[in-house]
């Protein structure tokens, strides 16, 4: 699927294996006339591997609400009408673009930590959330071989420059840097306080042009004059779109292949709970 022709990329997990499964499971129960008098133990007692597929469910959807929340990063680098006015002030380009970043490094790293929620609960490894890693989990020795181990560390590799990228920001407070110049910055603050339209903005009507080799254009300028904040804009929004959609795409796939791996293991201990087996 091209990104670059702005097609949307519908990123969820409805129609794999693990979800058709949980919902065989747990349709009956959530339409059931029985409701265990809403006593978790009572459930827990009376239909131990009911149970164990709620909980196992909850951590499915957790997961599958994380990747959907990705999907807003395509439509918010495809805005391109600004300033944004909000009843507290005018959203700024500068601004609109820092929250994208911070928004896609939060929620791909988010992704990784259910992922390690989800194995953990199939296994019911019972670790406190906080000891919830990588390495913990790989500990196990059902998950440690292959091709779980192997797919659990693909999961945790995806984007690592973007995880390291969103541990200094969260850490060390370092953000990207947009543009070398600081006109981008201090021109989309000007715009935003321009209450009906600057000649900045009237200046730059028309079709903007993008570099095809990536750049960011008018890095070289020295006066305001010269510089075009329209194009700088798509330009570094056309850079984040061409960066996320793809690392979006690669960490779906990842959770889907971790997901179908995990249902042998998930209906291998439903099955041993409804037998009575001790596990």
């Amino acid at each position: 699927m091209s990104y670059a022709r702005g097609d949307y990329h519908w990123w969820d997990l409805d129609d794999t294996e693990m979800a058709g499964i949980l919902y065989g499971i747990l349709a009956p129960i959530q339409l059931g006339q029985d409701d265990y008098n809403n006593d978790w133990n009572e459930f827990q007692r009376r239909n131990p591997a009911g149970a164990y597929a709620w909980s196992v469910g909850a951590r499915h959807d957790n997961l599958e609400q994380s990747i959907i929340a990705l999907r807003p990063v395509q439509k918010f680098v495809r805005v391109r009408r600004f300033p944004i006015s909000t009843t507290r002030g005018n959203i700024t380009r500068e601004e609109w673009l820092r929250a994208t970043i911070d928004l896609f490094l939060f929620r791909i790293a988010g992704i990784r930590d259910h992922c390690l929620h989800l194995v953990a609960e199939v296994f019911e490894l019972g670790l406190p959330p906080l000891e919830v890693k990588t390495k913990k989990i790989l500990s196990c020795p059902e998950i440690k071989a292959p091709p779980l181990q192997e797919l659990i560390e693909h999961v945790s590799s995806v984007a690592n420059n973007l995880r390291g990228e969103r541990n200094r920001r969260a850490h060390e407070g370092v953000q990207r840097q947009l543009t070398e110049e600081p006109f981008f910055k201090v021109l989309s603050l000007m715009e935003s306080r321009s209450v009906r339209g600057s000649k900045l903005r009237s200046a730059n009507k028309g079709r903007v042009r993008v570099p095809k080799d990536g750049s960011i254009p008018f890095q070289d300028v020295r006066t305001s004059d010269e510089y075009d904040l329209r194009a700088v804009y798509v330009a570094l929004a056309t850079r984040l779109e061409k960066e996320f959609v793809p690392a979006g795409d690669e960490m779906v796939d990842a959770v889907r292949s971790l997901t179908d791996a995990l249902c042998e293991p998930l209906c291998d201990r439903l099955e041993r709970k409804r037998a009575g087996d001790s596990i």
